[in-house]
């Protein structure tokens, strides 16, 4: 089951594998806020956007209630066929306002039903983002932190005097990219390190520091299933630009900072390596269970097209000019 995902679009190498198993026999069920094309049998179609609720009334159709729809029983019936089930959340689930209730149910329907749970990582770093410990309250390894930061919601709605953004086009990247825009605009100051100096990064960046692209810099991407996968820069950075961990290790040391003495991205990933040990991505859930309970599901979903995830797609002309792109795509960003 794939709850809160364009899955052709997010990710169409599983939407691959997910269409090999939907041929060979398995039963595919969705839940999305609105309903997409997929080229292979479906067993279930749910429509919502009202997705916790409709999560809510799957939970209660695997634990026998005697009010289950049809439809919900169908997907319960589907999980419990005696094969290991899935239950899989996608970008559209975890970009939803009820994310945190959600999730809660998507974990106690797989408790049910025997399935297992998991993420559609959103973003081709996110994992290695998360074990390095990039979320506000965590530490590398997921080890809780002692002193926790701000999210990025709080950041924006907390009218700070000072940002700093890295490799981030707000007006693309956040889920409210307006509100964003109003934030920097009002700031003190606004430092960018970044790819592209937009007309509109230009409006409200006080200090642009260049940076290679992705494409331009080595690194190291741990994928869905936690598989660590070193690359070399495919090109070398254009003009003054440098790869982002050396922007980042010179700031450090201008500040005095200690930990920022590395040579080599590879010193990055090794230290980080080692620091993580056995660790490994886990999905189990060990959220407030309470979570399920809450009332309250519905909310604007923000489906991202395909070629506008990331700087260097969005400025392809080809690219935005697909048919997929073509509907709803604003015109091509500037350089």
């Amino acid at each position: 089951m794939v709850v809160g995902s364009n899955l052709r679009n997010e990710v169409p190498l599983l939407a691959h594998r997910v269409r090999k198993a939907a041929v060979g026999g398995a039963g595919i069920s969705f839940l999305n806020p609105r309903e997409y094309r997929y080229l292979f049998p479906v067993a279930g179609y749910l429509v919502a956007e009202d997705m916790a609720g409709e999560l809510a009334a799957l939970v209660a159709a695997a634990e026998g209630g005697k009010t289950a729809k049809d439809e919900h029983r169908k997907i319960i019936d589907s999980l419990n066929d005696g094969t290991v089930g899935m239950i899989l959340l996608g970008h559209l689930a975890q970009r939803h306002p009820a994310w945190a209730r959600i999730r809660a149910l998507a974990a106690k329907l797989a408790g049910r039903t025997g399935a297992g749970l998991g993420y559609i990582p959103d973003g081709g770093n996110a994992v290695a983002g998360c074990l390095a410990g990039v979320l506000p309250h965590r530490d590398a390894g997921g080890k809780q932190a002692a002193d926790a930061g701000l999210d990025a919601r709080t950041m924006l709605a907390g009218n700070l005097s000072a940002y700093l953004l890295l490799g981030c086009e707000p007006e693309f990247d956040c889920a409210n990219g307006d509100a964003a825009l109003r934030s920097l605009a009002a700031a003190d100051l606004v430092v960018a390190i970044g790819s592209y100096a937009s007309d509109s990064l230009r409006e409200y960046a006080d200090v642009i520091l260049p940076i290679g692209t992705y494409a331009e810099s080595p690194g190291t991407y741990v994928n869905a299933e936690g598989r660590w996968q070193s690359v070399t820069a495919a090109a070398a950075p254009v003009g003054q630009s440098r790869p982002a961990w050396k922007v980042l290790r010179v700031l450090g040391n201008l500040l005095d900072l200690d930990g920022f003495d590395y040579q080599d991205s590879q010193q990055v990933r090794d230290e980080l390596a080692e620091i993580l040990g056995e660790i490994r991505p886990d999905n189990a859930y060990r959220g407030d269970r309470a979570s399920a309970k809450k009332a309250g599901g519905t909310g604007e979903t923000q489906d991202v097209p395909m070629y506008r995830t990331d700087a260097i797609v969005r400025r392809s002309r080809p690219l935005q000019e697909t048919e997929q792109e073509s509907p709803a795509s604003p015109a091509v960003v500037s350089f």
